[in-house]
Formats: structure tokens, sequence, C-alpha cells
């Protein structure tokens, strides 16, 4: 059962992120600051085992 969850952030993440970033000129500037905030948060998430932030800076990584 919780293998289904993180797949609905997966989902639902960037959906968000395109809507967000077809609304800004500056795609590649919002990308680049995406990557930034990603990687904090992995920083972050290496001490706790939060599966929402692993899978929100996966995200932004992918894209």
């Amino acid at each position: 059962m919780s293998s289904h969850y993180p797949e609905v952030t997966v989902v639902n993440l960037p959906s968000s992120f395109m809507i967000v970033s077809s609304f800004t000129p500056s795609y590649s500037l919002l990308a680049y600051l995406f990557q930034i905030l990603g990687t904090v948060t992995f920083h972050l998430v290496k001490g706790n085992n939060n599966k929402h932030e692993f899978f929100w800076n996966f995200n932004t990584f992918f894209l």
C-alpha cells in the first residue's frame, strides 16, 4: 500500500510544475532554481526518511 502513495506525488508534482512554468517566461531560470532547491532538499532528506521530499527532489532532477 505504501508503494502507491509516492507514485501519486510523482504524477502530481510535474503537472503542477508545468502549469507554473507555462505562466513564467523564464523557464530555464525557474528550472535552474528548482534544481538548486532539489539539491538542498536531497541533503536534508539524507538525515530524514521523508518520502515526500525525496520524490519531490527526484522530480526536480527529472525535469
